[in-house]
């Protein structure tokens, strides 16, 4: 599976399931897991507004919560504005 890409899409699907309990309703609400780009967790934001503030305060607090989650498949998380293409369940 790993070499067709599909174990990275199942953990990702895992994680599109459980995205507001990690990070909350409402950070939830503004973003979304993206890909996974090695060990680095590209999460998509909504607005450049959401992008600066999740940046300042937030990042340290969210990349904690997916690696007490799923361990240290996730390194570092990376915020990026959504190019708004969501991927097909």
């Amino acid at each position: 599976m790993a070499g067709f890409g599909l174990e990275s899409k199942l953990w990702l699907s895992e994680l599109d399931k459980e995205w507001s309990a990690l990070v909350g309703d409402l950070v939830a609400k503004h973003t979304r897991p993206g890909r996974l780009d090695q060990d680095r967790l590209i999460v998509f934001v909504d607005s450049s507004v959401w992008l600066h503030e999740l940046s300042r305060y937030r990042e340290t607090e969210m990349l904690t919560a997916v690696r007490d989650r799923f361990g240290a498949k996730v390194r570092s998380l990376s915020l990026r504005l959504d190019p708004g293409e969501r991927p097909e369940s």
